[in-house]
């Protein structure tokens, strides 16, 4: 195809196959030197890594961090120890409570008791006092204690 019919430098363009295959070499070189520029920087990567004094820093490292998880945990550990004291002194005093408040209602429930609730609630229906006489008084019953 010529650029200009007036022209006499007139050239033609390849045709679209061979624009097509170059472009498709050139993308294969870039490809390869996109992998031998990764290859070399793997490379420079693991000797830097592997050399010494890279390898005294990261045990450094890894022995400063080991040290300063154990204080925590250690820390961590002696507050949840604490707190189950805490816990423990809370529930030996609830048990305490709980305890005195059954023995309480196991008193409060026992017979000779009972029978003085009803003595009492009998005097004061009939609106006789504890204080009149003797004469008035009327027995309390007898019970006998059980231990």
């Amino acid at each position: 195809m010529k650029v200009s019919e007036f022209s006499d430098t007139a050239r033609e363009e390849p045709p679209i196959s061979h624009q097509i295959a170059a472009l498709e070499q050139q993308i294969q070189h870039h490809k390869a030197r996109i992998k031998s520029r990764s290859y070399a920087l793997e490379y420079k990567a693991r000797s830097r890594l592997a050399s010494p004094s890279v390898l005294l820093l990261a045990a450094g490292a890894g022995f400063l961090g080991e040290r300063l998880l154990r204080r925590n945990s250690q820390h961590a550990q002696a507050a949840h120890q604490s707190q189950a004291k805490n816990r423990a002194r809370t529930e030996s005093m609830l048990s305490q409570v709980m305890k005195a408040a059954a023995m309480v209602q196991a008193v409060l429930a026992s017979y000779p008791v009972v029978q003085l609730t009803k003595y009492l609630a009998q005097q004061k229906a009939t609106g006789k006092s504890s204080t009149s006489s003797a004469s008035n008084k009327q027995p309390m019953p007898q019970t006998t204690a059980y231990h």
